[in-house]
């Protein structure tokens, strides 16, 4: 008697044991699933850092061409400058020659 007593809250016990079990697997799979998404996003973020650095590096590889190009573009620009006087200096003296050449043979 006493024994059927007692059985029945074991086997209330024991169901609220086995739903108890029930609940923690599925807050495993969860854990598990959470943790996987947490190693793609972290493995996401260091590619973007990746990403980031080599753009950050072809970026900086590109204004210094772009500086080595504005200091070349300067130094000819003082070439041509210098031409430009040499062009004029040249045509004045052409100048100067055919006007000699003119009294000459006058």
């Amino acid at each position: 008697e006493e024994r059927r007593a007692l059985q029945a809250p074991v086997k209330r016990l024991e169901k609220k044991i086995a739903a108890l079990r029930g609940k923690r697997d599925k807050l495993e799979e969860k854990e598990a699933k959470v943790a996987g998404e947490i190693k793609t996003m972290r493995a996401e973020i260091a590619e973007k850092k990746r990403e980031s650095a080599a753009l950050g590096k072809k970026m900086k590889k590109q204004q210094e061409e772009m500086r080595e190009l504005k200091k070349r573009a300067n130094t000819l620009r003082k070439h041509v400058t210098k031409l430009e006087k040499l062009v004029a200096n040249l045509s004045g003296k052409v100048e100067q020659l055919r006007d000699m050449r003119q009294d000459i043979f006058r």
